[in-house]
């Protein structure tokens, strides 16, 4: 059994103890303090020039674009995230009668060869063109999103993804590998150029196979965009593109949650 004096030894070393952790907690505190502010203080830095770049370049271009803020017929009946209706949409931009559009925005991907083929001749787009029918199972019901052709010498394949993933039967059957395999049938390479495009808004540039062009949804805003030539099918649909892509993040309500974190965690920061 302890005596007095070594319990009073030992309630002294518990003291020494408590006090010593509450010095350390302390300490700790003030540094994760410190730390946050220095946090802050970059963010406040980070958005500060995010503010100056949104006023300096964003809010001239959106005053010179303002029909980007308008609702566009796709998203007014809410099929904005529709493959079929963007098909359709870029079919009609694309027609023969506007040869110019297409042939800039071949040149925008860098197929600058087929790009001078579409100059030369009249040409159909079709939509939705079902594979010829055959046997093959892997074909029923499969159909290419967009054929452009003059019938002639020059055929193009796009390819069309919003939100979906290339598909795959196999681990070389592939979707793209199929439609290319249908092309070479139907306009073999040894009479027709043929140039193929993987064109989507979600990120499917792993999937893309050899002699495919990748072209992301923002390539082809900005190819539309700077096509020189306008008319209100094209503004409809750049605002419907400019509403499914990232560029239009507002910056506002991050800078308020900032703030707010700052005047409750720090009291006394000036506004």
């Amino acid at each position: 059994m302890p005596t007095p004096e070594q319990f009073q030894t030992s309630i002294k070393r518990i003291k020494f103890l408590v006090e010593n952790d509450k010095r350390q907690e302390c300490i700790a505190l003030q540094n994760l303090l410190c730390q946050f502010k220095d946090s802050v203080a970059k963010i406040r830095l980070h958005y500060q020039r995010v503010i100056e770049t949104y006023q300096r370049d964003i809010i001239p271009f959106l005053q010179s674009h303002s029909y980007l803020a308008s609702d566009s017929v796709l998203s007014i009946i809410d099929k904005e995230y529709w493959e079929t209706y963007h098909s359709k949409i870029l079919a009609q931009i694309w027609n023969c009668s506007r040869s110019k559009i297409l042939c800039h925005f071949m040149r925008f991907i860098g197929a600058d060869e087929i790009a001078h083929l579409i100059t030369q001749s009249e040409y159909k787009v079709k939509t939705e063109l079902p594979l010829t029918k055959s046997r093959n199972k892997t074909r029923n019901g499969k159909r290419v999103d967009i054929l452009i052709t003059d019938n002639k010498s020059w055929v193009i394949i796009i390819e069309n993804k919003i939100n979906a993933q290339v598909s795959k039967h196999g681990r070389e059957d592939s979707q793209l590998a199929r439609y290319r395999k249908w092309v070479e049938e139907k306009y073999p390479a040894s009479h027709f150029k043929q140039c193929f495009v993987l064109l989507s808004l979600r990120n499917n540039r792993r999937q893309c196979e050899k002699d495919w062009i990748y072209c992301d949804y923002l390539t082809l805003f900005k190819g539309l965009l700077n096509c020189g030539y306008r008319d209100r099918i094209i503004e409809d649909y750049l605002a419907t593109l400019y509403k499914l892509l990232p560029i239009n993040l507002q910056i506002t309500p991050c800078l308020c949650d900032i703030k707010r974190i700052e005047k409750l965690i720090i009291p006394g920061r000036p506004n």
